[in-house]
């Protein structure tokens, strides 16, 4: 389930960047042997990927923002 949002750019505060989140997921696995079933949970690592190629306002790249969304903490 990825979900689509619109986040603002972190230089001139508008709303123009847009993000693909995909939430981590617990995945249950279980197999069947002679011996007897064995259950597995697996985690699946979440991941933000930002979509836009530029802030269409200030016209900062996407690589200039992905380096400021982590200096703040948001991926």
């Amino acid at each position: 389930m990825i979900r689509k949002l619109i986040w603002e750019c972190p230089f001139c505060s508008a709303e123009t960047i847009k993000v693909a989140i995909r939430p981590t997921v617990n995945i249950v696995k279980r197999t069947g042997m002679r011996s007897g079933k064995k259950t597995q949970l697996i985690k699946s690592s979440g991941e933000t990927i930002i979509l836009s190629e530029e802030c269409s306002n200030c016209k900062k790249s996407r690589k200039e923002i992905m380096k400021k969304y982590k200096e703040i903490g948001y991926i």
